[in-house]
């Protein structure tokens, strides 16, 4: 295991909704549209993050996680990402304070 200590803040945010009715959107859509939640951001960094790719030693693809049991800090999930040449590697995930995540370890 190499360690690995990488600190993203999980960007949420209200897009616009338009409907084309005038009905207003659901609960789940504002949900969905407020939160783009854990998973999907810490998939971004792994695969954007030249820091990500500096610290593994290639370029970062693919990267799946698990959704969080929950968001409270101190909630740990895994995620998994192709690294080229190396190969799958596997990302240890911590919540370390509201709306952040810490990129813990990585193994291959």
């Amino acid at each position: 295991m190499k360690a690995l200590l990488i600190s993203a803040v999980a960007v949420t945010g209200l897009s616009m909704v338009s409907c084309g009715n005038n009905d207003e959107p659901s609960i789940e859509d504002l949900e969905e549209l407020f939160d783009r939640g854990y998973k999907n951001e810490t998939e971004d960094f792994l695969n954007d993050d030249v820091q990500v790719e500096n610290a593994v030693g290639g370029e970062v693809s693919d990267a799946s996680c698990d959704e969080p049991d929950n968001t409270d800090v101190g909630t740990e999930y895994q995620c998994t990402a192709e690294v080229a040449e190396l190969g799958t590697a596997t990302f240890d995930v911590l919540i370390n304070e509201k709306d952040s995540f810490l990129v813990t370890d990585f193994n291959f």
